[in-house]
């Protein structure tokens, strides 16, 4: 039945985010309620899908935003509340690593389009504690060819939820919730 939210193969349950090959598949997570990732062919059909609730390589809990980098052929997952990055391979959805020193819950995550002899960073926005200490909510910036690796960090920030980079990476937007607003940050 339509706008009926579900876990089987034709029903979702709060998805949170799409990530789109060039080729036309597409690839959905499928967060707050199955903690699942899908890919589509072009046409819309269903390919295949992965993941559980839980802890392990391949769990979520809270695929809450998506990353494909063709070049790499890795599909990068915000899980957000285990706080870390998983990677995938996106033909077949196999577990590569994770990364999980950086953040305490990874809300969202971006790269500028890889151009040629570009760095690679994956730029990471963290989100607030749900409870205990607050710690400052920074962007992070990770080098992806050294597993991670923080290279640099920024802002101040109380209750983000998304962000995008520009294409060369000068640029940082950052959907801010508390603030009602979009913060830009600006490399010089």
């Amino acid at each position: 039945m339509a706008k009926q939210p579900g876990s089987s193969n034709t029903h979702f349950c709060k998805p949170t985010d799409i990530a789109v090959a060039s080729d036309g598949s597409f690839f959905v997570s499928d967060g707050y309620c199955n903690s699942r990732i899908l890919k589509f062919s072009p046409q819309g059909q269903l390919l295949y899908q992965w993941g559980a609730f839980g802890r392990g390589p391949g769990q979520f809990r809270i695929p809450h935003s998506l990353k494909l980098d063709e070049r790499t052929m890795r599909l990068y997952v915000a899980d957000r509340e285990n706080g870390r990055v998983e990677i995938f391979d996106p033909n077949d959805g196999s577990f590569k690593e994770a990364w999980s020193s950086t953040v305490r819950r990874a809300f969202a995550l971006d790269f500028p389009t890889p151009t040629q002899g570009s760095e690679d960073y994956l730029f990471i926005v963290d989100g607030p504690s749900l409870g205990g200490r607050p710690k400052p909510v920074k962007v992070y910036v990770l080098d992806m060819n050294l597993h991670g690796n923080v290279v640099e960090q920024f802002g101040n920030l109380e209750q983000p939820h998304d962000l995008v980079v520009t294409h060369q990476g000068r640029e940082v937007f950052v959907a801010e919730i508390t603030l009602d607003t979009v913060l830009k940050y600006v490399k010089v």
